[in-house]
């Protein structure tokens, strides 16, 4: 057993104003399988990075007795595969690296071909059975599921299930259940550092949430009813001073000097004495109120369609490049369906979808889908996209300030609104794009995808927001746990 020592860290970017981290100290045991979560942009790849000696640590120290190496890496595409990983690694031992790849399924002959042919589910095998052939490394890993389908997560799961230590990072809950057994978690407020999986942390989470909830809504009533009462002593007292003046002014008689005029005073005084407690009392309240991640509820607005059956492919193939992607589908997409399209990396997952959404013809088959239906489509791969927020928006078609309310709820900073959407991360990149899918009333959503890089919370607020509104929905989705909730049938290629 090692220990990893993180003592008052505090790290911001260069062109930042905001800390990641303020004075951070956690200490991490190299024999977990330590999984590593959080909201977008709270600091997860960036920890990795510091502890790596990716990015320098200027304020605070980082302690860790053991080497430490991060995934992914760099590697040259212009070589083939096995020149690519001794070109990275020059001390990696072949029969080290055959043995892992065995235990993740990947075939021998993969390090033949050329590093730029390989698939990004493949790269993500490879450069982990090398990093792990090295076994005196302990490893940082980045979100290693986002170019891996269903069974290859699985696949990588049980294969992680049986090394010593790592930390993970992933959106994945069953993925995080299957093979971690800590789990480190950065919040708004610090962070949580517990044994047991995501779902034992979730489900605890949850039900402090709620209690903290509840706990606010009276705090915040208790309030309302002081500062009630405080302005009634005020203007009581207030009405009673004004008024003696008012009687001894018209009868032409200096202020009362009497024992009415005492009376009024002491209740004035006392008055004020009582108000000033009640306002201690309600800055001391506020102080209770805490931060929890609420966040409200998303909002969807499906339109209703005139007809039960919204569209169909019939005997369709279509591909790219003179090769069929998908060959004789036939597909029908009813009114309040929810349909997952299941299937291997490769297989045409991608091409079914963008032929509903118009975004390509086939080469054989029928595609119907009605003039008067209103599609909203996200696709897999929105890394390019820029501009501000209110330009991209209006050209999806949705009213920015909708847009901008829900990416609130989604936890974006409100600094982010004033930023190009190409200096965003790849999990901001989505959200962005998928809230202009949300804000788009619309007969059909088809989702390619759209949870790679989004945090686990906000999956579950669209899970949540998909069951709540019932929209009729064609998706691909590689997440285990959010397809069993949200798919009413699946569609395999």
């Amino acid at each position: 057993m090692s220990a990893i020592n993180v003592t008052d860290l505090t790290y911001r970017y260069p062109d930042s104003y905001e800390n990641v981290f303020d004075n951070l100290t956690l200490t991490l045991d190299t024999d977990w399988k330590l999984a590593l979560t959080g909201r977008n942009g709270r600091g997860k790849t960036t920890f990795l990075r510091l502890l790596c000696g990716k990015l320098e640590c200027r304020q605070g120290t980082i302690r860790c007795p053991v080497p430490l190496e991060y995934f992914p890496f760099a590697a040259a595409e212009e070589f083939d595969a096995l020149s690519a990983l001794y070109a990275a690694r020059p001390a990696m031992e072949l029969w080290k690296l055959k043995r892992e790849m065995r235990g993740l399924g990947l075939a021998e002959e993969v390090l033949e071909r050329p590093y730029r042919t390989l698939s990004g589910g493949e790269r993500t095998k490879l450069q982990l059975a090398a990093l792990f052939s090295e076994e005196s490394a302990y490893l940082l890993i980045d979100e290693p599921t986002n170019h891996l389908d269903r069974a290859g997560r699985e696949k990588l799961a049980a294969y992680l299930k049986g090394k010593l230590g790592f930390i993970l990072v992933s959106h994945d809950r069953a993925f995080l259940d299957a093979c971690c057994d800590h789990i480190l978690v950065f919040g708004a407020e610090g962070y949580t550092l517990r044994r047991g999986s995501f779902s034992d942390w979730w489900k605890d989470k949850t039900a402090a949430d709620k209690a903290e909830s509840e706990q606010n809504e009276r705090l915040k009533k208790q309030i309302a009813a002081m500062q009630k009462s405080a302005e009634r002593m005020s203007g009581w007292a207030d009405k009673v001073e004004a008024s003696k003046n008012k009687k001894h002014k018209v009868a032409g008689l200096p202020p009362e000097k009497g024992h009415v005029g005492r009376m009024a005073a002491k209740m004035a005084k006392r008055a004020k004495v009582t108000e000033r407690r009640q306002e201690k009392a309600i800055e001391e309240k506020s102080a209770l109120l805490k931060d929890a991640e609420f966040y409200g509820n998303l909002k969807l607005s499906p339109l209703p369609f005139r007809a039960q059956e919204l569209c169909s492919l019939t005997h369709v193939s279509a591909g790219y490049g003179g090769k069929d992607a998908i060959s004789d589908k036939t597909l029908t997409i009813g009114r309040g369906e929810r349909i997952a399209v299941a299937g291997a990396n490769g297989c045409g997952k991608s091409t079914l979808l963008k032929l509903l959404a118009g975004r390509i013809e086939p080469r054989e088959g029928i595609v119907r889908v009605p003039g008067d239906l209103t599609v909203s489509y996200l696709p897999q791969d929105v890394s390019a996209i820029s501009g501000s927020v209110t330009e991209y928006a209006a050209a999806g078609g949705a009213p920015p300030a909708l847009v901008m309310a829900i990416l609130n709820k989604l936890n974006f900073r409100s600094s982010l609104f004033e930023k190009d959407i190409s200096a965003y991360s790849e999990g901001q990149k989505k959200k962005m794009a998928l809230a202009v899918s949300l804000a788009t009333p619309a007969h059909l959503y088809i989702w390619d995808e759209p949870l790679n890089y989004i945090d686990l919370v906000s999956r579950i607020q669209l899970e949540e927001l998909i069951l709540q509104f019932c929209p009729t929905l064609l998706f691909v989705e590689h997440d285990a746990e959010f397809c069993r909730k949200i798919a009413t049938k699946t569609m395999f290629l």
